[in-house]
């Protein structure tokens, strides 16, 4: 088999983005930048790109070379939008909301078009998320979520309701200025706040009345049982309808 040719430019408007691609990492381009100043090894690791002149593979390395005018060295081949996503899980640099970016818009699959709806509505990591409309995520629900076979659940209902509360206590803790900010973007949050609204004789109403009196009890905890904990402490707060912590 002949080697693939090498070619070099330094007219960047030549190459196209894919709007499917991940989303690009301004640390890693900077980062790269850093490397190239020092030693410019980009005719060693050429980007890939398809006979439509789409970066298939490379996109960091096109915007540092493009941001320290550096010629650029590409290789075109007749490769497959696949590939996009099987490079970059193979280099393990793409993100669990890239694959789902990815099959939301290349191959229009409306659970993952869903998925990633959900996603950019509350701006959360997708095991945050995870953690809200399923109670948790582990590596299997990983690995099959990345295999393009997943299926958006059908209790839509259920999952509206939490994300409208979760949405609703959110804006409540940006207005309050409650920090660490993190720690409400985590699995574990997310667990224990499903725990609380799910809880049988949860009121919306009266939660926001008592995290408005005790949001000063808000501190980071060990795990998702000890957010539960305290969640449905505060909810319970001066209430002569308190919630059972079944999770305890």
């Amino acid at each position: 088999m002949e080697n693939p040719k090498i070619e070099n430019t330094s007219d960047y408007s030549i190459f196209k983005q894919v709007n499917f691609n991940r989303e690009k990492n301004l640390r890693h381009i900077k980062n790269l930048k850093a490397i190239l100043l020092k030693e410019n090894l980009l005719h060693l690791h050429p980007i890939l790109v398809n006979e439509k002149m789409e970066v298939v593979d490379g996109q960091h390395r096109l915007e540092a070379a493009k941001e320290l005018s550096l010629p650029i060295f590409y290789i075109k081949s007749d490769l497959s939008y696949d590939h996009i996503l099987n490079s970059n899980l193979f280099q393990k640099k793409l993100s669990l909301k890239d694959v789902i970016k990815f099959y939301a818009n290349k191959d229009k699959i409306d659970s993952y078009i869903q998925l990633f709806d959900y996603l950019k509505k509350i701006d959360v990591q997708p095991k945050c998320f995870f953690g809200l409309i399923f109670g948790g995520i582990n590596r299997e629900i990983i690995d099959f979520i990345k295999s393009g076979k997943f299926q958006f659940p059908d209790n839509r209902t259920t999952i509206d309701k939490l994300i409208a509360s979760y949405s609703e206590f959110m804006g409540f803790v940006k207005s309050k200025r409650i920090t660490p900010f993190s720690m409400f973007t985590t699995a574990d949050f997310t667990i224990g706040y499903r725990n609380l609204v799910l809880s049988q004789g949860f009121n919306e109403n009266v939660f926001l009345s008592k995290i408005e009196q005790r949001w000063f009890d808000l501190k980071p905890q060990l795990n998702s049982k000890e957010w539960t904990r305290q969640m449905i402490g505060i909810y319970n707060w001066k209430n002569h309808t308190p919630l059972q912590n079944n999770d305890a």
